[in-house]
């Protein structure tokens, strides 16, 4: 049990972390750059997470697989989890890149306002890298390949805290972007946690990811998508 929960308990950690860091750099700005850059943070993190909730189910039913002896389906029920990865990513994406009408509706200031769409507009790009981490790691997960789990937030946590600083403050000729700059910061972080496992995958479950079925099987989609906001 132990050896199941620190890797998932010290992925939830880094990912703590890596929200309260960012928060400390919009302090080291303004105050309108903690309130725009924390609520924008607030914002993402809600779609995202919704998402994710949904694409959870990944893990159970690959389980289920797993425990019944059926390896052979275990790389679909995965392929068919980016599927809904992707059909999530849509919705997401145009909640994310459109919120400034909510934000004009509630009547926001003017100055935070904008930071927070800039926000929010720039870290929408990290939503569709993130759900397929998501899958990837609920994959990993169900197959007990936990290590990799592990060594991904240790390797992006102080990736994180470095784009994070270097593209808010600058470093040498670069400039820097201020509170954009942690949200692109995770647009970078995002997709280079997506393709490293991307490469893992390929690298150790080659034979039987390649040999799923690319096309849709809606049989399995539909169980995904009852089971996810069922947990």
């Amino acid at each position: 049990m132990f050896r199941l929960v620190v890797p998932m308990m010290f992925l939830i950690f880094s990912q703590v972390v890596m929200s309260f860091f960012s928060i400390l750099m919009f302090a080291r700005i303004s105050v309108p750059a903690i309130a725009a850059g924390g609520l924008g943070l607030s914002v993402y993190a809600t779609v995202f997470i919704t998402c994710a909730t949904i694409l959870s189910a990944i893990g159970v039913a690959v389980s289920n697989i797993r425990g019944s002896g059926q390896l052979q389906n275990v790389a679909g029920l995965a392929r068919q989890g980016f599927y809904v990865a992707m059909f999530l990513s849509l919705p997401g994406l145009t909640i994310l890149l459109r919120f400034d009408a909510l934000f004009r509706f509630a009547g926001f200031p003017d100055d935070v306002r904008l930071l927070v769409n800039e926000y929010v507009r720039a870290c929408a790009w990290a939503l569709p890298a993130g759900l397929g981490s998501v899958v990837l790691r609920e994959y990993a997960f169900a197959l007990g390949r936990l290590r990799i789990i592990f060594l991904l937030g240790l390797f992006l946590l102080p990736l994180h805290m470095l784009t994070t600083y270097i593209f808010m403050f600058g470093i040498g000729d670069f400039p820097g972007l201020g509170v954009i700059g942690a949200a692109w910061a995770v647009v970078l972080v995002s997709w280079m946690g997506f393709f490293i496992m991307i490469a893992y995958a390929l690298l150790l479950e080659r034979d039987m990811l390649l040999s799923a079925t690319l096309r849709p099987v809606p049989r399995l989609l539909s169980m995904l998508l009852r089971i996810g906001p069922a947990r």
